[in-house]
């Protein structure tokens, strides 16, 4: 506590901006940041789904909380006074246009290991297997894995595909994954993002949402990857503002 603040004080720093309400660390920069008179803000870094239970959602002790668009708003709301949310991203769509040969495609790692759900984590990676050997038996032949940051449980992804390392995200052309946000995150760069949408993971549809595509996992899941694929259509996307113009209107 007294090192934050003879940081704030060294810095002569005039708002404090944390990515949760939620983690220790991050309210304790809150609350002295306040205690200072400095102002404070919160950006949101995760998706939260209607069903996300409302003792476990972002709480109402900064000045200024930056959702990522409006239907996180909308969430948001249940906990946050409304008057204190603005948000980063406003809905938009890109032409998704296939490329001659084909691409590369990325699968997106998810640590349901750390909540202790291993049956959903395994269901999702042999989906992943699933549609990688449908896709290789049409002539696809890069695959890539990115795991989450707190992913231990990889199984046997890594005898499909290669592992992606952050800094290369740019490599892929499509996003495949089923409740992580950075098929939201890369939709933006206009990489064709496509949800494998599952009742099993609580997560909203994000083609609702505006995120990205959503397809069911159920029997006409694999024909409708290698359709969206393969064909030119307009894909939906977040376009969000600078987060400087936001924390200054703010």
């Amino acid at each position: 506590r007294c090192r934050v603040e003879l940081i704030l004080r060294k810095t002569q720093a005039e708002i404090v901006v944390a990515n949760s309400t939620i983690d220790p660390i991050n309210r304790l920069w809150i609350q002295v940041g306040k205690e200072m008179g400095l102002k404070t803000v919160c950006v949101q870094h995760g998706v939260y789904s209607d069903s996300t239970p409302k003792h476990v959602l972002e709480e109402d002790i900064v000045d200024r909380y930056v959702a990522l668009d409006e239907g996180q708003v909308a969430i948001l709301c249940n906990n946050i006074d409304s008057r204190k949310i603005v948000s980063l991203g406003v809905r938009d769509a890109f032409a998704w246009i296939p490329k001659s040969v084909p691409p590369k495609i990325c699968f997106v790692g998810e640590d349901w290991e750390r909540y202790g759900r291993h049956e959903l984590k395994k269901l999702i990676i042999s989906v992943y297997i699933k549609i990688a050997k449908f896709l290789k038996s049409h002539g696809f032949n890069h695959f890539y894995y990115k795991p989450h940051p707190s992913e231990k449980m990889l199984l046997n992804i890594c005898d499909h595909a290669d592992l992606l390392k952050p800094k290369d995200l740019d490599v892929p052309d499509v996003f495949i994954g089923f409740a992580s946000t950075l098929l939201k995150e890369v939709s933006t760069r206009n990489k064709l993002a496509m949800q494998i949408w599952d009742v099993a993971t609580g997560s909203d549809n994000f083609q609702v949402l505006g995120y990205c595509q959503s397809i069911p996992n159920d029997e006409d899941m694999l024909n409708l990857v290698l359709t969206n694929i393969r064909n030119q259509k307009d894909v939906p996307f977040i376009r969000n503002a600078r987060l400087d113009d936001v924390l200054l209107a703010s």
